[in-house]
């Protein structure tokens, strides 16, 4: 019987459910994260389908003028050769030959890719890069060290994450730039097949090749006029080329076309005169086509030889016309409907399936599904029980509108629709609590061992592409009503998520993607809400899920069957998953822990730091947002707030500790590319593509720098301010200093004998940007004046200096739009300038604020007041007016010194955030209750930012860095606690 040893929560009430109590990250898994394919593997498989390479049908090659200029590199020839050809000209089985050849002479290094439209593993810029680094780090011990140097402080995300391209360029250029690599040789195939990224990928290579002697490219692919257009037009040397079909490799052509007849008559024991109808009609009608030749011989052994003569001349020319024809036989009355569903599913699908996997998505057997392929071999070829298309053009022949018209008749839209369905039918249907029998809770993944036969082998493909296959069919509906139908409250993907998805979540977890399902129900959820398809009930149910898979995401992935235990008990209770699926709660339990009845606005947790978080920023880019947060230690972390998971850390060299020490800025309003940090007087530019540090800006004066920004709405300049009152722009590419604005006159000087109490950038109507700066005697005690002044920082204009404010003590506020400033006095008061005019053109009677915020539209103030003994209170006003809005008591509160940015409002007027030493809440000013997340009470936050879209509040403490959704109040979207290495676990047994 299980019974409670120790119960505890972890972050928001989070435990971990099981026997394991240690959890050690292994060593470095460098090159298990870089690959995504083998290319040496790829390199075999392709041979096998093609029926291997044929001895001296590519000795040809060797003797071109054009391949033998290329090797010996005569004169100023370019180093790039183009092999090019339609279709099925043998261009793949040429460059293995040349592989082959350059292999056994061994002049240089090597690496090769082989590109492949039908898979997402190798139709990308970004597969290619990847499968030519794994292959390099894997045979040459000093590129596994570079990449393993990188690899460290990002992990697997630097080699699969948005930015993987620009990292994976870094590390491609920094091997080949190493002086003591030597020549080398690279080939990539099928360039046309290249699907994704295809123009960075041609000036990777034409850029490398004109700038780099050592190193030398061979690229094929099919005459596309974009690729011929883009290598002309961006190549300074004319390229060599060979092009199939030419006079130059007719004679090997003839030796192949003989080879395969007299196979094909010896194996079929045709006789003389058949073997010759054979010949002359494939003399006739091949154009010097290798498929061609190889896919009539295909269909010639399955005739009786005694109508070989006539059958063969059945066999149009020209590869379209001959895969009508072949299509034409396959899908015979007697096979018609099979075939053509076998089809239509491995044309579509994301990426090759397994037999098993077929016979899930057509409802066949195992033995059926691969009595179809062999049927269906004209199109389709098996090898390791992996369905593949024998050629590319197979696959573009059946998305043809010749294909469509007659006799296949399948609309590739409606078959997504199709895979959708049978999907879930099949998921909902086989898929099962514990379904490889683990029966413990506590049963960690890496020690879980996979079952024979496999319960989730048929059901791979449907659990992690589903719903590729629903936007596919909804974002571009045929039959508009057939999407509504499936997407309304009560339809198949609403029964789905009541029925299997705590089962779905579990086979995920098993299938190591917790993180790829993740981003499926993230883009599902983005999908309903975009397409407004969804029914309420429906929408609610997948946000819902989605909260719970973001808050128990470590608790899963590593523990499959905590989705039965604590992601169940731990959730709110009303939770619409934790509802439905009540009765799979443990039973035997003794102490349920008591939990809200709502998801907190607590989106994402982040722990990893190993000293106390001192800095935080954050950027709202397209479809994501990017979290940078700064240690006390000088380690800055960047996070993805998506996946949970950081993918850089970067350390500030020559650091000195402190608890102020670090500011760091993100642009505004776009897609982040770079973060830029400050320590003492130097200025760190971080690229978040390629994980480096681009440089470093130093003030000469080394005076400090006590706050930065971006400049302008810009990306490549930053503003800096010094605590003795400079203001200097920087370019970020040439790491030069602009231009530089002293924030000091004499006028003031003789009036102030001190730094820089306050300072806050903003932005005024024209886009402008704009700094307010307040003055701080070095004699509290004496009533000095504190002068305020406004400057825009473009032209190192002073706009306004506002000097009737000797009284002022306290806090400061600087409007969004530059227009207002309020400040408190040492007579309770509010004092509201007009930074036009540099009049005062209202006073607010307050108590003691110690903390001040505009609203975003600036027609609200809010104010943080402490109300003694442990409570401060909130009243926001109206600028307008001046009367109270809204007031609201905080409680559990404690003061603490520079605890920075305590209110803040997330929209135009509403709601507003309040955070204090052991609350962070979140207010709506037409609601009279607090939407609050409860932290650890011995953690002061000591940073609280907003994202540029407003939804996002990020919150800091000591070591941990949460994220909080503002746009869905009250309900909680993500508490996410990553195990640590060596971090003991006390659990449920």
């Amino acid at each position: 019987m299980n019974t409670v040893k120790n119960l505890f929560g972890f972050g928001n009430s989070e435990i971990h459910v099981g026997d394991r109590i240690t959890v050690n990250q292994g060593d470095s898994k460098c090159l298990a994260d870089l690959r995504g394919t083998d290319p040496r593997l790829d390199k075999q498989r392709i041979q096998e389908i093609g029926g291997g390479l044929l001895a001296n049908l590519c000795s040809w090659v060797f003797v071109d003028a054009s391949f033998k200029k290329w090797t010996e590199q005569q004169g100023d020839s370019s180093r790039l050769l183009w092999v090019k050809g339609d279709s099925g000209k043998g261009k793949t089985m040429l460059l293995c030959s040349i592989i082959d050849h350059l292999q056994e002479i061994k002049a240089a290094k090597l690496a090769y890719f082989f590109c492949q439209a039908s898979d997402q593993n190798l139709s990308s810029s970004v597969a290619v890069l990847r499968g030519l680094v794994y292959m390099l780090a894997d045979e040459y011990e000093v590129v596994r060290q570079l990449a393993e140097e990188k690899h460290k402080n990002a992990g697997r995300n630097l080699f699969w994450d948005n930015n993987a391209w620009f990292a994976l360029k870094e590390l491609f250029s920094e091997i080949l730039e190493r002086s003591d690599w030597g020549p080398m040789v690279i080939v990539i195939d099928a360039l046309d097949e290249c699907t994704s990224g295809l123009v960075q990928l041609l000036n990777l290579v034409i850029t490398i090749s004109e700038s780099s002697p050592r190193v030398r490219w061979i690229i094929s692919s099919r005459n596309y006029s974009n690729i011929e257009n883009h290598l002309e037009e961006s190549t300074r040397d004319p390229i060599m080329r060979i092009e199939l079909g030419a006079s130059s490799e007719a004679a090997s052509f003839r030796t192949y076309l003989q080879s395969k007849v007299d196979t094909l008559a010896h194996d079929e024991s045709y006789d003389q005169e058949t073997k010759l109808a054979v010949r002359l009609h494939f003399e006739r009608s091949a154009d010097v086509n290798l498929l061609w030749v190889s896919l009539v011989c295909q269909s010639l052994q399955e005739v009786p030889k005694e109508h070989v003569k006539d059958v063969v001349q059945r066999h149009p020319r020209g590869l379209d016309g001959l895969y009508l024809h072949l299509l034409t036989q396959v899908l015979r009355p007697v096979r018609n409907d099979t075939c053509r569903q076998v089809l239509a599913v491995v044309t579509v699908v994301s990426r090759p399936i397994s037999l098993v996997e077929l016979s899930c998505l057509v409802g066949i057997t195992e033995k059926d599904a691969a009595r179809v392929v062999s049927l269906c071999h004209a199109f389709l070829t098996l090898q390791d029980n992996t369905i593949y298309f024998g050629h590319q053009s197979a696959k573009d022949f059946l998305l043809s509108s010749a294909a469509y018209d007659a006799p296949m008749s399948f609309n590739a839209i409606a078959m997504h629709g199709w895979i959708l369905q049978r999907s879930l039918r099949a998921m909902e249907s086989a898929l099962q609590r514990d379904i490889y029998n683990l029966q413990r809770p506590g049963f960690y993944i890496n020690d879980v061992t996979v079952p024979e036969p496999d319960p989730l082998a048929r059901l791979h493909y449907s659990c992690l592409y589903w719903v590729d296959h629903l936007a596919a069919w909804a974002e571009t509906p045929e039959n508009p009503e057939e999407v509504s139908e499936c997407l309304r409250d009560g339809g198949l993907v609403d029964q789905f998520f009541r029925n299997s998805f705590l089962n779905w979540l579990e086979a995920v977890s098993l299938l190591k993607s917790f993180p790829s399902g993740v981003r499926l129900v993230t883009r599902l959820l983005i999908l309903v809400k975009k397409q407004g398809i969804g029914g309420n009930g429906l929408c609610d149910l997948i946000h819902d899920a989605h909260r719970l898979m973001r808050f128990h995401q470590a608790g899963i992935e590593n523990y499959p069957l905590q989705v039965y235990a604590a992601a169940l008990i731990f959730s709110p209770s009303q939770s619409p998953i934790r509802q439905i699926f009540q009765a799979d709660e443990p039973r035997d339990i003794v102490i349920k822990p008591v939990i809200e009845k709502y998801w907190s606005s607590l989106v994402q947790t982040f722990e990893g730091h190993d000293d106390r978080v001192v800095a935080m920023a954050s950027n709202t880019g397209t479809n994501h947002i990017t979290v940078a947060s700064a240690a006390q230690d000088g380690t800055i972390k960047v996070w993805e707030a998506t996946t949970g998971e950081s993918f850089h850390t970067f350390k500030i060299s020559r650091y000195r500790r402190s608890q102020d020490g670090i500011l760091l800025a993100f642009p505004e309003g776009r897609d982040v590319e770079r973060l830029i940090s400050s320590s003492e007087h130097r200025v760190h530019i971080w690229n978040l593509r390629t994980g480096e540090c681009e440089g470093e800006l130093r003030d000469p004066t080394n005076l400090d720098i006590i706050d930065l920004s971006f400049f302008n709405d810009t990306t490549n300049e930053c503003v800096t301010l010094t605590a003795q009152g400079e203001a200097k722009i920087w370019n970020l590419d040439t790491h030069e200093l602009v231009r530089s604005t002293t924030i000091w006159t004499q006028d003031i000087r003789k009036f102030v004998l001190g730094w820089i109490a306050y300072a806050k950038f903003a932005c005024d109507s024209r886009g402008k940007t704009l700094l307010l700066v307040r003055s701080r005697p070095i004699f509290n005690l004496f009533k000095s004046t504190r002068p305020m002044t406004v400057w825009e920082i473009e032209t190192g204009t002073c706009l306004q200096t506002i000097e009737d404010c000797a009284t002022a003590i306290g806090t400061t506020a600087f409007s969004p739009n530059g227009a207002l400033i309020a400040v408190n006095t040492d007579h309770q008061e509010i004092d509201i300038w007009d930074v036009a005019t540099g009049q005062r053109i209202r006073t607010l009677y307050w108590g003691e604020p110690l903390s001040l915020t505009f609203s975003n539209d600036s027609t609200r103030l809010a104010s943080l007041v402490h109300g003694g003994d442990s409570s401060a209170t909130v009243e926001v006003r109206n600028m307008v007016t001046g009367e109270s809005v809204r007031t609201f008591d905080v409680l559990d509160w404690y003061w603490l010194p520079g605890f920075k940015r305590t209110v803040h409002f997330l929209g135009d007027s509403n709601p507003l955030a309040v955070s204090t030493d052991k609350t962070v809440s979140i207010w709506d000013m037409t609601s009279q209750e607090s939407d609050s997340y409860h932290p650890d009470t011995t953690r002061s936050p000591v940073r609280v930012r907003i994202s540029a879209n407003e939804r996002y509040l990020i919150w800091a403490s000591d070591h941990i860095i949460q994220i909080h959704d503002l746009d869905a109040l009250p309900t909680l979207l993500w508490g996410f606690n990553p195990p640590a290495d060596s971090t003991r676990r006390e659990c449920l047994e």
